[in-house]
């Protein structure tokens, strides 16, 4: 997205006019700048220090052409009159180009052509059609995921194939009568593993193809690829109460194992038992703090007898154990 944007101090109104040619990137760095104590702007570095990153808000104010950018930063600077320590956190009138430099001629036609990018392919890894979208940027702003991912996959000399489970091409790439999606696969896409989907109890939910039919299932957003990725190589436990691993993966989903996840992502069930040791019920959180018993008290119960202090005096004469 090419635009002015606007970064506003909530406590006293304060604001900062920029200019980006990929704002949500420019609102990244000026973040990771402020937040390492280095970026370039000293007034804006000590606001932000004084009032911390809670009470700065990001706003894009105008989209518009790389030809028009300079004018509108010099148009919103001056409306708001940011160059005034008294209202604003800007050293210079603006239209000076990103960084304070001008943009040659050469860079500027560059630029333009971002207005009229090529549109680019989502294929999954079994060569179907996921989305077409208009560009790789849109594609990977609406994704959530890096653009460079993209970018890598679609250089024609490139060493990478795919990005987060898929597989990107330029349109007329794959339109072009040289190309063929299943030769390219099979060159460059190394098969995996099906992936087998279970419940924290550890019942077969479901087997996908891949990853990328995960995510697209649940949506890009609420499942993301690290975080599943890491599931699946076993630097993670579970996802959205989920836990994947590859078919062919030999790891044991021991009941201890399960138990410890459902205890920590609070998603677990109570056994409530007699003296004899026979049980009475199977508890849902949801009832046990609808019921008459303290949910704290029970959860105490359950916790320390899990890790081993054993609790000899029943509760409401009767024991409780995780499930």
């Amino acid at each position: 997205m090419i635009g002015i944007y606007k970064i506003q101090n909530i406590v006293n109104n304060k604001i900062y006019i920029g200019q980006s040619i990929d704002i949500i990137t420019r609102w990244y760095n000026h973040k990771n700048e402020l937040n390492g104590n280095r970026h370039c702007n000293s007034h804006l570095q000590g606001a932000w220090n004084k009032y911390g990153e809670s009470n700065f808000t990001f706003e894009v104010i105008e989209e518009c052409t790389v030809e028009e950018i300079d004018n509108r930063e010099i148009y919103w600077i001056d409306l708001y009159k940011s160059i005034d320590p008294n209202f604003g956190y800007n050293l210079t009138a603006g239209g000076q180009g990103i960084h304070g430099y001008a943009w040659s001629n050469e860079k500027k036609l560059f630029l333009s052509k971002l207005r009229n990018p090529r549109p680019v392919l989502q294929l999954n890894l079994s060569g179907e059609l996921v989305e077409r979208w208009r560009s790789a940027s849109y594609a990977a702003r609406e994704l959530n995921i890096p653009i460079s991912g993209i970018m890598n996959c679609l250089k024609p000399d490139g060493d990478q194939y795919q990005c987060h489970g898929y597989i990107w091409i330029y349109e007329n790439t794959y339109n072009d009568e040289s190309f063929d999606i299943e030769t390219y696969i099979e060159k460059h896409i190394t098969p995996r593993p099906k992936i087998v989907e279970y419940d924290l109890y550890g019942n077969v939910v479901k087997i996908w193809n891949n990853a990328a039919d995960i995510m697209y299932e649940f949506g890009e957003k609420s499942i993301i690829y690290k975080s599943l990725t890491c599931v699946l190589n076993h630097t993670r436990r579970s996802i959205k109460g989920k836990i994947f691993l590859y078919e062919n993966d030999n790891f044991k989903l021991t009941e201890d194992y399960l138990r410890n996840i459902r205890i920590k992502t609070a998603t677990y069930k109570v056994n409530q038992f007699d003296k004899f040791k026979n049980l009475v019920k199977t508890w849902s959180q949801e009832e046990l703090k609808n019921s008459d018993y303290k949910f704290s008290s029970i959860r105490h119960f359950c916790t320390q007898a899990y890790v081993g202090n054993f609790i000899n005096k029943p509760l409401y004469n009767y024991i409780w154990e995780y499930e």
